[in-house]
């Protein structure tokens, strides 16, 4: 079979196969990529203006493709990119404002690796927002793409509300929103890991005691 000479249609089949391969919903994907919903559609027709690579990049990382996969993605887009000019109109407004590492000997961004329980981890989400520069939860919001609300986002971090963990839906988009990179999403996410598996393991069962009845820590 012929295949179409237009990039975008080509790679929005790879996208597409990819999706019926895991089975997964516009909502899920969305989320597990941290990216606009509403994009998704176009984005498998291959029509609409081109997105920056990064969209299609945690795309594919969110539907667990083969190296060689994305790489043949990458080399449709790069076409489509010669061809034609301009992005989305919807990344021109909604441009996040990656973060800049701190000179050299002052090493300022708050480390989540140290977090051991939920108030912990809260303590340094607070950190990371403020080393961020504070932006509104809105604005956070609409960073993430609107993967989670302002309110929900302000609740997580309320110092005066009773702690709790957030989800890990909520902690990436707030990082994302906030321009942590792809390896701040990593760190994130292990350390959301390591305290919320403590957690989950800390009400472990022992042996029967005599009786019949267990112990439960």
């Amino acid at each position: 079979m012929a295949r179409s000479i237009y990039p975008s249609v080509e790679l929005g089949k790879l996208i597409a196969a990819q999706v019926k391969r895991q089975n997964m919903s516009f909502d899920i994907l969305a989320e597990r990529a941290t990216a606009p919903m509403d994009l998704l559609p176009p984005a498998l027709s291959g029509e609409g203006k081109r997105c920056p690579w990064q969209f299609y990049e945690r795309i594919f990382k969110a539907l667990e493709t083969d190296r060689s996969i994305t790489q043949q993605a990458r080399r449709y887009w790069e076409m489509w990119r010669d061809g034609e000019s301009g992005i989305h109109p919807w990344f021109e407004n909604n441009r996040v404002h990656r973060l800049r590492a701190d000179l050299p000997g002052y090493d300022l961004q708050p480390d989540p690796m140290r977090a051991s329980s939920k108030e912990e981890f809260l303590a340094v989400m607070r950190e990371f927002h403020v080393w961020a520069g504070e932006p509104s939860f809105r604005e956070i919001a609409r960073n993430a793409g609107k993967t989670v609300g302002a309110s929900t986002l302000c609740e997580a971090l309320d110092a005066n509300r009773p702690p709790r963990l957030p989800t890990l839906k909520v902690v990436m988009a707030f990082i994302h929103g906030c321009g942590g990179s792809e390896d701040d999403l990593v760190t994130w996410t292990t350390a959301w890991r390591r305290v919320r598996m403590a957690r989950a393991t800390a009400g472990t069962v022992t042996p029967l005691r005599a009786g019949g009845q267990r112990n439960v820590s």
